[in-house]
């Protein structure tokens, strides 16, 4: 399966994964919004092994965007924060605020989840809640997909300074209410 017929059905599985998380699942959550673009992510000082605090800049660009309740088009995510960050350790809980088409906003509070290995591709799941702005209390699935080669700068003095790469975004939101996670 090539990297490009895989990216354009990573929406649809992601979908299947969030509707089916549990039983009931299907029935009570409906699909938003599905968007593809592109993501370019840098790193100041490059990431290495080993965490250290790091300027993260993230420029993403949903360019194709499919939502059957809204006008939306496309969208946008900018990002540039200091985390604490490895190559091997990169699920901190990042809040970012998507820019629609039509002039409104989304809030979303994202956790990472681990690399996973697809053929020539390095695939980085992230999950979490729009907790403020159009899709309020959605559920949010963003896939990024890199080429597994570029992630060999890791190992090297400078380390990995910039990754290019597809993204799909997909939020849900529920017609049920979902229980709120305590403090």
């Amino acid at each position: 399966m090539s990297s490009r017929h895989l990216l354009s059905i990573l929406p649809a599985l992601l979908a299947a994964i969030l509707l089916h998380a549990s039983p009931a699942a299907a029935q009570v959550e409906l699909v938003d919004i599905t968007c593809q673009g592109t993501v370019k992510q840098t790193w100041t000082p490059g990431l290495k092994l080993l965490p250290a605090d790091v300027r993260y800049t993230n420029d993403t660009d949903f360019t194709e965007c499919t939502s059957a309740s809204t006008g939306i088009t496309s969208g946008r995510i900018r990002v540039d924060e200091t985390f604490n960050n490895s190559c091997l350790v990169n699920i901190d809980r990042v809040e970012a605020v998507i820019e629609w088409s039509d002039g409104s906003e989304s809030t979303v509070e994202l956790l990472g989840i681990p690399v996973n290995v697809v053929g020539t591709l390095q695939i980085f799941v992230s999950l979490g809640r729009v907790t403020s702005g159009q899709f309020e209390g959605g559920l949010v699935s963003l896939t990024n997909a890199f080429a597994s080669r570029d992630f060999l700068a890791c190992l090297t003095p400078m380390g990995l300074r910039a990754l290019q790469g597809r993204t799909a975004l997909i939020i849900n939101t529920p017609s049920l209410p979902l229980p709120q996670p305590q403090p």
